[in-house]
């Protein structure tokens, strides 16, 4: 009897491999990028294009969630047809050191805590997103690897832009 294990197992072996080879080479950090729902996607932008030019960086996740790419759109004026192109659009140019992951991949190589990430940025960062995460409901990709860094004590910074914060909202805050 053959079983098979399939091609995503595959694909998430592989980036274990590759992240590995790249932190025990030294060949640069590993760091997870998400884009939430807020408003500010010219601070997404900046930093992709800033964590590109970075020798330091060896490979960049991009992570861009369904309402993000609306906000990418309105606020941008971008029109991704690809996802694969959300990278490369976001970067203004080729962008060889960021791999696009869906926000649905929950089981994506960035969801599990063996996976050696340097650090996380989620910006913008929505404040449904953060009381998601400071309450460790990890429902999408972003969640998810944002709890994975909260959990290894790894960096982790959420860039929250919406205001006026509410009591909620600072309470969620000082959890996070």
């Amino acid at each position: 009897m053959e079983v098979s294990i399939g091609r995503g197992w595959r694909r998430r072996f592989l980036d274990f491999a590759f992240a590995r080879a790249l932190t025990s080479a030294g060949m640069g950090k590993i760091i997870v990028l998400g884009v939430t729902g807020a408003s500010g996607a010219v601070f997404a932008r900046r930093a992709i294009q800033m964590l590109e030019a970075d020798r330091r960086v060896g490979k960049i996740h991009l992570v861009v969630s369904g309402s993000g790419l609306k906000v990418l759109r309105e606020e941008l004026e971008v029109e991704v047809s690809k996802s694969v192109a959300v990278a490369a659009t976001l970067a203004g140019g080729p962008a060889p050191k960021t791999e696009y992951l869906l926000d649905s991949d929950i089981g994506a190589s960035i969801a599990s805590g063996s996976y050696p990430v340097d650090g996380m940025l989620v910006m913008p960062c929505s404040t449904g997103c953060l009381a998601q995460i400071a309450n460790g409901i990890s429902s999408t990709l972003i969640e998810r690897a944002a709890d994975v860094c909260l959990k290894e004590g790894r960096k982790l910074i959420l860039a929250v832009r919406d205001t006026p914060l509410s009591r909620v909202h600072l309470n969620e805050r000082s959890r996070a």
